[in-house]
């Protein structure tokens, strides 16, 4: 019998904070990019150049949001994993016994 889709099931929080840890380990550096190329008004982002300046502290504003979602579902997942897990409960027949008694 096998247990793979039984602990899968109902680790929906656990797949979640992975989910988040993907997103936000991929958006860090990209929103850092961005607010390095905002910072050194580069043409590669259409904006006027004096909005660029701004722009870049929210791309580092939002990479350091992004960090901190990082470490919280890093520390939910750890938090997760330290948990003990449930025993599995082994479910027997049991034999049914004549009853002398019982005539």
């Amino acid at each position: 019998r096998s247990t793979v889709g039984s602990t899968m099931v109902g680790d929906g929080k656990a797949h979640c904070a992975t989910l988040c840890m993907v997103m936000s380990a991929w958006a860090v550096p990209l929103m850092a990019f961005f607010g390095y190329l905002c910072m050194q008004e580069s043409p590669m982002i259409e904006l006027p150049r004096e909005q660029k300046s701004g722009a870049a502290w929210g791309c580092f504003g939002s990479a350091f949001l992004y960090a901190l979602t990082f470490f919280g579902a890093m520390q939910y997942k750890s938090k997760v994993a330290s948990r003990p897990v449930a025993r599995q409960v082994q479910m027997q027949e049991m034999a049914q016994l004549p009853d002398p008694n019982r005539y």
